[in-house]
């Protein structure tokens, strides 16, 4: 433990400090609260007064060195120093992904250097930039201007993290979000003491929480000091905690002790989650149990020659409870099959209903439908069909049901109405994807196929018209195919409307006669002649899963004959020893049955385990019981450090769902800091003493980042790559609504540019425009907007740091402008300038239509005095 002063330094004392190595780091770690793994150290300034050499408070320096100047200094000194010190502890054995946070004054964010010697600085420590956290707490932010948010976004580029500090504690909290680039958020320690307490704060204190780990960004939570406060957030999901309870700020000794000892902090340690209930391990009997069992076996077999009549008994109760055993497990392997086989067809038709739906909403294929564009609909229809491999073909239709475009090209389907066909109507009604009844294609061959299809809607909510995606039938029929060659089970898949979808034993496209299939919510059943059979539901077609298996079958591994011998044979010592055989054959079966069983649990081990989806059961405690590899490579977590653990540790809210949700989406943080964005489908399964839950995850972090790509094109002039009309509209719809900041629209029109196209040619046109977009461009802040909305017009929205510099900034653009036209070769011959128009937000109005005639009519009035 450190003692500090209570004696204020002076600037002297300070700047003598930092040259006499008087500057003392210390680090405040923070832990990942699922592994207890250190992930990251706080560098922490303190400064040994020279008169009693006890470290001085924060409070009793940081005030004096920012209003000195040396704080600059003083936060590039404890750069160094922690930079130096993490380097070296990555090479300690499990501290390889260690990271450094350091706080970050508003003073260094006035050097536009700052960015460039930071990365020199951590470089030469041998430590890589994205093991850097950069924070920035609210009073940073609330003094930050334009030329602080560049260099904020600098350092967002080198590939350091930074990270919003003291979240919550500001009135303009919200706003940071969208102004900086940050990569992650520190919940104050002001809304963490009310977590476990039960008082009025807790519920808002939830709320924040809740709100920064749906961001999609690191959520640390610092400030924790009570048990009660480590459950809480252990429950909602938070990943990363720091405070008292888990470690105190420590010296660079201690941390580095507390790395090589490689255990958790004691209230982690004590905090760990239970192991996998045994009821749902497999357990390997040791040599030392086999042998005592046949020891047991042998003294009883003593006993049972003096007590026939009781062994007779015995042995009979033995035989049946045997068999009963054998075809409940049986039935239960028969479930397990059918639940997978279920979640497997409906992942991946999930997915592809997922796409369908994503593709509907995005803006590419509503201009499609709008424009009814060539060019534009076989674009998006070649994207959607290059998705995923399950799609056979792909076409759109407008809002009466006419074909706009196909995929592959089918010329003669071009303007042929198809509105009569269920998947058309069918996704008009629904507000998702929907998946059509099967019919047959109008190709070679008439394969069967079913549609996934989604209505294309504007803005406003009306139907545009409709997108779809065939899946052939052949696809699903492989997979039963193939599942039932694994497994031995016949399966079928039948449709909401009783139509064969894919089977091991019936005509695709019939009507099913099953009577296992007319009721199927009665899931599972058997008698002693009948075979044993399970249904599942599909919720993505909302049909059902049928496994069969006769009797025999599924028996002939776990049964066997008992030899009964002649018990009435010759006296009571011949009597005696065949009914020692047959107990002895009996519990032979025993034995054999229960390794059978674990084979079975094996078998199924297996099958999830070979599975490409990642898969996760629950116990009704949400603590993972059984996880695959590809489960444990998507968190990135050893395998077998899983079960036991909350689910809700890597899946924030998952298990608080009362009823299952197929393609529920959710995202996951990595042990790593990696956020991934999934789709989870959940199954109930009832072993008969609890209820689990069988989750299949679908990575849909690419597609979200096509759509988001294919989204952002929309949103471009594609000469000049700057906005367009459609991100002004958006941003100007932003900026109207806030509340904390003041923003101008700046107007640019280029006068005489039409002479440039007819004496120069239409490419010294383009040139130019495209220059004036990157000198608009380079000339504003990250996070304004630079629009073209016609041939020589620029809209530029900024944001204002004094309202009355408006006039300054617009005055600024339009020398930037003239200037770059005036280094044209051509200038002296061509006359082009450039008039600006100018409406603040607020002063001027709140309606972005009145905003931009405003800002055209001032444009104008100066076009006309030039």
């Amino acid at each position: 433990m450190t003692v500090e002063s209570g004696r204020a330094l002076t600037p002297a004392e300070i700047e003598d400090a930092l040259g006499d190595g008087r500057l003392r780091v210390i680090y405040q770690p923070c832990y990942d609260i699922r592994t207890g793994a250190m992930v990251a150290v706080e560098a922490l300034a303190r400064v040994a007064d020279p008169l009693t050499g006890e470290l001085v408070a924060p409070g009793r320096f940081l005030p004096v060195a920012e209003e000195a100047g040396l704080i600059a200094r003083l936060d590039e000194a404890v750069l160094a120093e922690g930079a130096r010190q993490v380097a070296r502890w990555r090479t300690l054995p499990g501290a390889g992904g260690l990271c450094l946070a350091v706080n970050l004054s508003v003073l260094g964010l006035d050097d536009p250097t700052l960015p460039e010697r930071f990365v020199s600085m951590v470089r030469a420590a041998g430590l890589p930039t994205d093991a850097l956290i950069v924070e920035l707490t609210e009073t940073v932010l609330s003094r930050a201007g334009r030329g602080h948010e560049a260099v904020a976004a600098e350092l967002a580029a080198a590939g350091f993290n930074v990270t919003l500090d003291d979240f919550g504690t500001g009135n303009a909290s919200f706003e940071y979000l969208k102004r900086f680039a940050v990569h992650g958020i520190k919940v104050d320690r002001s809304f963490v003491q009310h977590l476990g307490t039960g008082a009025d704060g807790e519920q808002l204190a939830e709320s924040l929480v809740r709100f920064c780990l749906s961001l999609g960004v690191l959520v640390v939570c610092e400030g924790v000091e009570e048990p009660a406060q480590l459950e809480a957030l252990r429950r909602l999901g938070c990943p990363f905690v720091q405070g008292f309870l888990l470690d105190p700020p420590l010296t660079a000794e201690e941390v580095e002790r507390r790395l090589r000892d490689e255990s958790p902090p004691a209230a982690l340690a004590t905090t760990s989650p239970s192991p996998a209930p045994s009821s749902v391990r497999p357990v390997r009997p040791s040599a030392t149990t086999a042998r005592g069992d046949r020891w047991v076996t042998r003294s009883l077999a003593v006993l049972l020659v003096a007590i026939l009549v009781g062994i007779l008994g015995s042995a009979a109760v033995v035989a049946e409870l045997a068999e009963d055993r054998a075809a409940d497990a049986a039935q239960d392997r028969l479930e397990s099959v059918d639940a997978l086989a279920a979640a497997r067809i409906d992942a991946e038709l999930a997915a592809i209903r997922g796409v369908v739906t994503a593709s509907s909403r995005s803006g590419p294929v509503v201009d499609a439908v709008t424009s009814q564009d060539e060019k534009q609909i076989n674009d998006v229809l070649d994207t959607l069909g290059s998705l995923t491999t399950a799609i056979y073909t792909t076409a759109l239709f407008d809002a009466d049901g006419r074909t706009l475009g196909s995929h592959p090209s089918a010329p003669e389907l071009i303007g042929k109405s198809f509105a009569h066909r269920d998947y058309f109507h069918g996704a008009l009604r629904s507000s998702g994807a929907y998946v059509s009844d099967v019919y047959r294609q109008a190709t070679a061959g008439t394969p069967w196929a079913i549609a996934v299809s989604a209505a294309v809607r504007d803005a406003d909510g009306a139907v545009q018209g409709v997108i779809i995606a065939t899946v052939r039938l052949e696809g699903l029929q492989s997979l039963l195919d193939e599942l039932q060659h694994q497994h031995g089970v016949d399966l079928t898949l039948i449709d909401q409307s009783g139509v064969v979808l894919a089977s091991s034993r019936e005509s695709i496209g019939s009507y099913t006669h099953d009577p296992h299939l007319e009721d199927p919510r009665n899931t599972a059943g058997a008698s002693d002649l009948d075979p044993l059979w399970a249904t599942r539901n599909v919720p993505s077609l909302d049909g059902w899963l049928l496994a069969e298996q006769p009797r025999s079958t599924a028996l002939s591994s776990v049964r066997s004959n008992v030899g009964v011998g002649a018990l009435l044979a010759g006296g009571l010592v011949v009597a005696g020893l065949a009914l020692l055989v047959l107990w002895l054959h009996a519990d032979r079966r025993r034995r054999r049955l229960t390794a059978q069983v674990q084979q079975a649990y094996q078998r199924l081990i297996g099958v999830v385990s070979t599975t490409t989806a990642p898969i996760a059961m629950c116990d009704d405690q949400g603590r993972i019981i059984l996880a695959n590899p590809a489960f444990a490579a998507l968190v990135d977590v050893d395998p077998d450090q899983l079960p036991g653990r909350a689910l809700s540790g890597w899946i924030p809210g998952l298990d608080e769902a009362v009823e299952p949700e197929a393609g529920a989406a959710s995202t996951v943080v990595t042990t790593i800091g990696e956020v991934r964005t999934v789709e989870v489908s959940t199954q109930l399964l009832d072993d008969g003493s609890q209820q689990l839950r069988l989750h299949t995850l679908t990575d849909v972090t690419p597609h979200r980042r096509e759509h988001e790509r294919l989204r952002a094109q929309g949103r471009l002039d594609p000469l000049t790559g700057v906005g367009n009309r459609v991100a002004l509209r958006e941003t100007l719809g932003s900026v109207v609504r806030s509340e904390t900041a003041s923003y101008a629209v700046v107007m640019l029109d280029l006068d005489g540019f039409k002479q440039v196209n007819d004496e120069r040619g239409h490419a010294v046109g383009d040139r130019l425009l495209v220059n004036v977009a990157q000198v608009l461009s380079s000339a504003v802040g990250p996070n304004d907007l630079v629009a073209r909305i016609g041939g020589d017009e620029f809209v530029v929205v900024l944001r204002l740091d004094d309202a009355r510099q408006g006039g300054e900034l617009a005055d600024h653009l339009r020398d930037r402008v003239q200037s770059v036209i005036d280094a044209a070769p051509w200038h002296r011959q061509i006359a082009v300038g450039v008039s600006v128009g100018m409406a603040v937000v607020g002063v001027d109005g709140e309606d972005p239509d009145a905003l931009l005639q405003l800002a055209d009519r001032r444009m104008y009035q100066v076009k006309r005095r030039r």
